[in-house]
């Protein structure tokens, strides 16, 4: 009974981590979307006012080169993909002189 007893305690860790990671995975896609809303809405506004700019606040390609070290597709990539897209969406940013915190009406930098 202890080895059937063992096993489902296995099995439930298991569900456990695939569900972490999934909401995970979910978490960053959310923020990036969320992100990307805010650089194509300042860039919609640059463009109505007659300045022809285009805002990057985030890259899907160099968050997964700052976090594939973790092992793509684990929970600790997903968790590393949210934080390197809050970075980089806060450090481009800064560099055009607005806050992400602010546009964003919450804190991720």
């Amino acid at each position: 009974m202890t080895d059937l007893t063992d096993m489902i305690a296995e099995w439930e860790a298991l569900d456990r981590i695939e569900m972490e990671t999934a909401k995970a995975k979910q978490d960053y896609y959310r923020i990036f979307d969320e992100i990307q809303a805010v650089a194509d809405g300042l860039t919609e506004q640059a463009r109505a006012s007659g300045q022809y700019k285009t805002y990057c606040l985030v890259e899907e390609c160099v968050d997964h080169e700052n976090s594939e070290h973790e092992g793509q597709g684990s929970l600790a990539y997903w968790q590393a993909m949210c934080c390197s897209a809050a970075s980089a969406a806060g450090i481009r940013a800064e560099e055009y002189g607005l806050d992400i915190n602010a546009l964003l009406g919450r804190t991720i930098y």
